[in-house]
């Protein structure tokens, strides 16, 4: 049947189609978006420069082994070592600075007590390893120790770590969560230059959540908006 909207004159079929590309604007917009958002996540750079090497520590060391090519030892992605319950050494080359970097420290973000040297050279702890949990004084989670910024490129930016986890309530699945060069002495400095940015975004997609929930419920089209709807609230 015809009538001033029906599907004869086109207007249903023309308003349709300038509905569907208003959607699908809103859907790339709100995939611009999450890119802002995931951007401060991104711009943090990989810290370690090549594979890590793994020791155990042994009773008699007090210093890191010289060479990594004992029998127990092994090489192994970062995210891969489970200091949980033992005691190990790591030797690992970082990425270097900025050349103007105004401070230099080595962020340690992991579930462990922890010993730094350079070149054999002990220059700072976080917590204090040792090979069981009454020896051992847990360290932070996440640790920021300074370092000589001339001593580490003489060493070529290879620094050894001592690790120990004896504490231990909960496990994880992924006990390290990082070790790089930072410009920072402190940590919460790092929480705030990666995710402060995130605020301006997230505050859109809230906005974004309610708009496309309301226009869900007073449109007769509801299957775009409210897959836009759910994309924001899964995102924030």
């Amino acid at each position: 049947m015809n009538g001033p909207v029906g599907s004869v004159n086109g207007l249903r079929s023309t308003a349709g189609s300038d509905y569907d590309w208003l959607m699908l604007c809103r859907f790339h917009f709100l995939f611009v978006l999450l890119g802002l958002l995931m951007a401060p996540l991104w711009a943090v750079a990989q810290g370690v420069d090549g594979p890590i090497q793994v020791c155990p520590v042994q009773p008699q060391d007090t210093a890191p082994p010289i060479h990594f090519d004992r029998s127990d030892c092994w090489r192994s992605d970062l995210y891969d070592i489970d200091v949980q319950g033992r005691s190990l050494w790591l030797r690992a080359r970082l990425v270097p600075p900025p050349a103007d970097a105004p401070f230099l420290g080595v962020l340690l973000s992991m579930k462990a007590a922890s010993e730094v040297f350079v070149d054999g050279q002990f220059v700072g702890r976080n917590g204090l390893p040792g090979p069981d949990a009454n020896t051992e004084l847990a360290g932070r989670m996440d640790a920021v120790l300074p370092l000589d910024a001339l001593a580490l490129a003489a060493a070529d930016y290879v620094v050894d770590i001592k690790l120990s986890s004896h504490h231990n309530w909960l496990q994880l699945s992924h006990p390290i969560h990082g070790l790089q060069l930072v410009d920072y002495p402190n940590v919460q400095d790092r929480t705030l230059r990666y995710y402060l940015p995130s605020l301006l975004p997230m505050g859109i997609f809230l906005l974004a959540l309610f708009y496309f929930g309301s226009l869900t419920l007073r449109s007769e089209d509801r299957s775009v908006p409210a897959l836009l709807a759910g994309m924001a609230g899964l995102v924030m």
